[in-house]
């Protein structure tokens, strides 16, 4: 079962970004037993097996100043539409995905949540065993 957990956006930057096709309607974060998918429209989509995701906290701090998908060209993703809310996680080894048409091997995604402490509460939790039944 998919849990979508919808990502954070101020009111200027939501008015700002979806004629983009970068706004709520074109993104969000979506967790299985096995995939975490982050996608904000065209400009950030990637799939990260559950598996791969060694740490995820919420991040200490408020990110100003900036919405959208941006990196440091180190492997470190910030996928926001609010600098408040923010969860950083850590991938090892590197996930795959595309960031404007680009293959990318995002190895942390910072993303802004609506409800962070329930996405963590979901990521934390064990995925089911394989033909069991919930």
């Amino acid at each position: 079962m998919t849990q979508r957990f919808a990502l954070r956006y101020s009111w200027v930057i939501r008015w700002l970004l979806s004629p983009l096709c970068v706004g709520p309607a074109f993104s969000s974060v979506d967790l299985d037993d096995a995939t975490l998918r982050v996608h904000m429209g065209w400009a950030f989509d990637a799939r990260v097996p559950r598996a791969t995701i060694r740490s995820a906290r919420r991040y200490p701090r408020t990110i100003r100043w900036t919405a959208g998908a941006h990196t440091d060209l180190h492997g470190s993703w910030l996928v926001n539409g609010a600098g408040s809310g923010i969860v950083e996680m850590t991938i090892d080894p590197a996930a795959e995905g595309r960031s404007g048409g680009f293959r990318i091997h995002p190895v942390r995604i910072l993303v802004s949540l609506e409800d962070p402490d329930g996405f963590l509460r979901a990521l934390a939790a064990p995925a089911p065993a394989a033909g069991s039944w919930s």
